[in-house]
């Protein structure tokens, strides 16, 4: 039964943060729903495991050694299967799930918090741990005056003797009063992201075929970005005049015959399909998407906004040494 306690404990804690508003908050929250919602499937995989091996070399296993390993092992096979062969978590829901842990792994890991989005993604989060919850949960279990956990939940208004998955259903509904998950506003919120970003993408590259000394567009700089690291991981040349010749002979070539994977068309029916993204009906279609776009995105939006980096210091250091 304490264990139960710990875990609407973390619930709750959750709740308290989302509250605040902020976005550091909401990275708490994050965090902590995405460990309750691990915690709850280890635990029912774990159950379904023993089951499944209760009648062994009588009734051929369902779930062979290797399968069960990852399964304990790996967030999104625990959700793979309990989204698959149970009920206890839709196809909906196993989306929300699979990118609010990503989000979760860059808060916690890395450190960044998408401020734009994780206030959203972490309602979701919630409402779908709170309708879970109580499925994930196995058996019944008795309640005893005066202990820990009655007292715990009498402030939800639980006067029950058995706590079983209708006990559950109210404790989670409660949670979820006031802190509902709007779908229009994840929506947006995922949009507007993307479309931000790849914008920033677009401007980068203009900003940088403006800054040299002479000036180039920015779907040349945008192919000179992709272009220039696969080709010196395949080319080496001598530090002589010979070689120099030779590099600028090759480039030269090379370039020319180079199909960038992304162009600035691309860029653009990523930004269609990021702005779609606010007509999506549920919290998982929408971040199913978002998550695909923002794979497409990252590494081009990184290297972008390098560069600008570079540039910008480099501009820096040329003032500065003017002395203007």
């Amino acid at each position: 039964m304490r264990d139960l306690q710990k875990r609407l404990e973390m619930l709750q804690e959750a709740c308290q943060q989302l509250d605040k508003g902020s976005g550091t908050g909401a990275r708490i929250a994050l965090i902590l729903l995405d460990n309750l919602a691990e915690i709850m499937m280890y635990e029912k995989v774990r159950h379904l495991f023993a089951h499944d091996s209760q009648f062994n070399g009588v009734i051929p296993r369902k779930y062979p050694d290797q399968l069960r390993k990852k399964v304990l092992r790996v967030f999104a096979e625990k959700v793979k299967l309990l989204a698959g062969d149970t009920d206890m978590i839709s196809e909906d829901q196993g989306k929300v799930l699979r990118a609010g842990h990503l989000l979760r792994n860059e808060a916690y890991h890395r450190g960044e918090v998408r401020e734009g989005i994780i206030r959203d993604v972490s309602r979701a989060y919630l409402d779908v741990v709170c309708d879970i919850l109580p499925r994930l949960w196995n058996g019944m279990l008795m309640l005893v005056p005066g202990e820990d956990v009655s007292r715990y939940l009498k402030q939800f208004k639980v006067e029950a003797t058995m706590i079983d998955w209708d006990v559950l259903r109210h404790v989670c509904a409660s949670f979820l009063n006031s802190r509902p998950c709007s779908v229009e506003e994840l929506t947006n919120a995922l949009s507007a992201d993307l479309v931000r970003r790849i914008e920033e993408v677009v401007y980068g590259c203009e900003y940088l075929g403006e800054g040299g000394y002479e000036r180039v567009s920015a779907e040349v700089i945008l192919k000179e970005l992709q272009f220039n690291p696969q080709f010196h991981e395949k080319h080496e040349f001598a530090q002589t005049d010979k070689g120099f010749r030779q590099f600028v002979e090759t480039r030269k070539r090379e370039f020319s015959e180079y199909i960038p994977p992304i162009t600035l068309a691309i860029l653009d029916e990523w930004k269609s399909r990021a702005q779609a993204i606010c007509s999506m009906a549920s919290p998982g279609e929408a971040l199913d998407e978002y998550s695909a776009i923002d794979r497409l995105l990252s590494d081009i939006q990184e290297t972008v906004g390098q560069a600008v980096y570079e540039l910008d210091e480099w501009i820096n250091m040329q003032v500065h040494d003017r002395g203007l």
